[in-house]
């Protein structure tokens, strides 16, 4: 399963962005399979030994939804991502 965090502001500057987590309770190799699928850059990847996650921006979070993600809190994400 593929979950993010419930999307929140944050500004950059002059704009603001919806912004959230992308992980998998799958492993890693499923997360990096679903981000290409979504279309996401390695640029994007975080390799936090205990937390491997993506991080999503505006459209992509509609992607990642659209594709099968699931919303949770990100106090549920933090129990996904621990090993």
């Amino acid at each position: 399963m593929f979950w993010i965090d419930k999307p929140r502001l944050l500004q950059r500057g002059n704009k603001w962005h919806l912004t959230a987590h992308l992980v998998s309770d799958c492993g890693v190799e499923a997360l990096h399979k679903f981000a290409r699928r979504i279309g996401l850059s390695s640029q994007c990847f975080h390799n936090k030994p205990h937390s491997p996650h993506y991080d999503l921006f505006d459209e992509t979070i509609l992607k990642a939804i659209q594709a099968g993600a699931k919303i949770t809190t990100s106090k549920m994400l933090i129990r996904l991502m621990k090993p």
